[in-house]
């Protein structure tokens, strides 16, 4: 059962253990603490809140650990989250 918090993203970008998912909302950033992702992606999940928290890769079928530092940001910010920070 999916409740409201779950949200879904498109992974469009990775840089080592850090990646972008598109929401509907804008960019989430979050560093990848358990598990894997690939460009293209589908990850299901509470992406519109900070911190540490499970999803899961719907693509891969598995769970994902992760740690948001950023949610519903533009493409510019999310670049440099992602290459910068």
């Amino acid at each position: 059962m999916i409740d409201k918090n779950h949200v879904k993203g498109v992974v469009c970008d990775v840089n080592k253990h850090r990646a972008a998912a598109m929401t509907d909302d804008g960019y989430t950033i979050f560093d990848i603490e358990e598990g894997e992702v690939q460009i293209g992606d589908t990850v299901l999940g509470d992406l519109h809140a900070h911190g540490s928290r499970e999803v899961f890769n719907v693509t891969r079928d598995h769970a994902l650990f992760i740690y948001i530092e950023a949610k519903n940001i533009t493409h510019e910010s999310a670049q440099y989250l992602l290459y910068q920070a």
